[in-house]
């Protein structure tokens, strides 16, 4: 192995490190705002969060759509 090979995958390591070091703290802070935000800590528990909003969304989007008729059925648009 040259002195050169040696220097490069040195670099290849310490640069690979402070890439390691980056995304785990970046992790950490993702983790900080679900606890802050959502009371959770685990991708398990996120992933339950989602379902929850999704549902939370979809029963909204029906609730609206309802009062969207309902409105369409007592609204004479013509007269606006």
């Amino acid at each position: 192995m040259t002195i050169q090979k040696f220097e490069q995958i040195k670099s290849s390591i310490v640069s690979a490190t402070k890439k390691r070091d980056m995304a785990e703290g970046a992790k950490q802070k993702i983790v900080e705002s679900w606890q802050k935000d959502y009371s959770i800590t685990s991708q398990e528990e996120v992933e339950s969060k989602l379902s929850e909003l999704e549902s939370e969304i979809e029963k909204d989007k029906n609730q609206r759509d309802k009062l969207m008729v309902k409105l369409d059925g007592i609204t004479d648009w013509s007269q606006l």
